[in-house]
């Protein structure tokens, strides 16, 4: 069990613990455990976790939803380079991986979803 992955763990833990406690977490928050899983080499548990994001952002936005949202509007809402961290943290998982058909998938979405990927590091 490597660092990494403990540390990964315990963010889940605290991010249950926030939302046991009624609280809803920030986009960066999730960006930290998503990189986080990332470099435990926890993929699955990355992927997951940008699914939670999803979810959490449409409930920070009321009734939009991040699927109807462009993402030059949710760039707006949210901040372009959040949304690119989010989305770059995920990559890194897939990247890490080997599962670059996945990737280039999640690249493909965002770019139909009109975010800007000359933003990403890759």
């Amino acid at each position: 069990n490597s660092p990494a992955r403990g540390a990964s763990q315990r963010g889940i833990e605290l991010l249950e613990q926030l939302r046991g406690n009624g609280g809803t977490p920030e986009l960066r928050s999730f960006n930290m455990l998503i990189s986080g899983a990332a470099r435990a080499g926890e993929c699955d548990l990355a992927l997951r976790l940008l699914d939670d994001t999803r979810d959490a952002v449409r409930l920070d936005l009321g009734a939009i939803y991040w699927r109807d949202l462009r993402m030059t509007s949710a760039a707006s809402l949210l901040g372009s380079s959040a949304v690119i961290i989010t989305y770059n943290a995920a990559l890194s998982a897939l990247s890490r991986a080997s599962r670059w058909e996945e990737a280039r998938a999640m690249l493909r979405s965002m770019r139909d979803e009109g975010c800007d990927t000359s933003e990403l590091p890759y």
